[in-house]
């Protein structure tokens, strides 16, 4: 590489090259150090949902250790973006171009998905990514 490609398509230059020879990758920012529990529990989940296109990353973060969850994981719309895990088949579909971005945000797709508060935040977000 000649010169940086900055942090937006930096590291999915990367990642679309490191799938090109696996599968599911475990992507971890450069100044985390995981637990040595966090690389068997990615294989497990990348293995239990490889084909479940509901699932798109794998992360791994307690939030609230003083609470203990009844199961070894829990399903959220929210990650942990220092350390994650995540197939090729999810890494082929972004588009950091954005192309389809215009039409999300005339057809206001996330109000049906989300309450108004968080369509709100995400949609001001994406804004200020697309411009």
């Amino acid at each position: 590489m000649v010169h940086n490609l900055g942090c937006g398509p930096g590291p999915f230059t990367a990642m679309n090259w490191a799938v090109e020879e696996e599968d599911r990758i475990i992507i971890l920012e450069d100044d985390c150090v995981p637990s040595p529990a966090f690389f068997p529990y990615c294989n497990y989940l990348l293995d239990k949902y490889l084909d479940d296109e509901r699932i798109w990353i794998v992360s791994g973060n307690n939030y609230c250790p003083e609470f203990p969850l009844p199961a070894d994981y829990a399903f959220t719309g929210y990650a942990h973006s220092q350390g994650w895990a995540t197939w090729r088949r999810c890494i082929k579909q972004v588009d950091l171009e954005m192309r389809d971005y215009p039409e999300f945000m005339d057809r206001k797709l996330l109000y049906s998905l989300l309450p108004r508060k968080e369509a709100d935040y995400f949609m001001r977000s994406l804004e200020r990514t697309y411009t």
